[in-house]
């Protein structure tokens, strides 16, 4: 349920630091921009349903291969294989879906899907730690 609720949270948060911009930005004459609202419902089309689809399976079986090694269970080893899984995530979804044609296509997908899922994995952080907060009983 934390995976979810993590890549709900990590698909609105992304969706909107990239609409900001569009709330400074200064018309042009005869030139269309996209608002605010636009820009973020027109991100949040493609980052929510890649977050759900792929980032929380991804996530929950990361938190399974790397709990099996307690001794190895460690911010630094997790940070890898969402970095690791986020590039190859990001690397299938070209070859399944679009056309690139240099080796450099290629190591700027990895390196953005890696991002993404290095963002994912924080956002991760921040929702089970405020979960168990939330979970915790409180002393009367």
């Amino acid at each position: 349920m934390v995976h979810f609720v993590a890549a709900a949270v990590a698909g609105i948060v992304i969706a909107t630091f990239i609409a900001i911009p569009s709330l400074f930005a200064t018309p042009e004459p005869g030139v269309y921009q996209f608002h605010f609202f636009e820009r973020f419902f027109f991100v949040a089309i493609y980052f929510l349903p890649a977050y759900v689809v792929l980032g929380a399976p991804a996530s929950y079986s990361i938190r399974k291969l790397v709990s099996r090694w307690p001794d190895f269970n460690t911010y630094s080893v997790n940070l890898f294989f969402y970095a690791l899984a986020g590039g190859m995530a990001g690397i299938v979804v070209v070859l399944l879906f679009g056309q690139l044609q240099s080796l450099m296509d290629y190591i700027a997908v990895f390196v953005i899907g890696s991002v993404a899922a290095i963002f994912y994995f924080h956002i991760y952080l921040l929702t089970v730690s405020l979960w168990k907060r939330i979970k915790k009983p409180r002393p009367h």
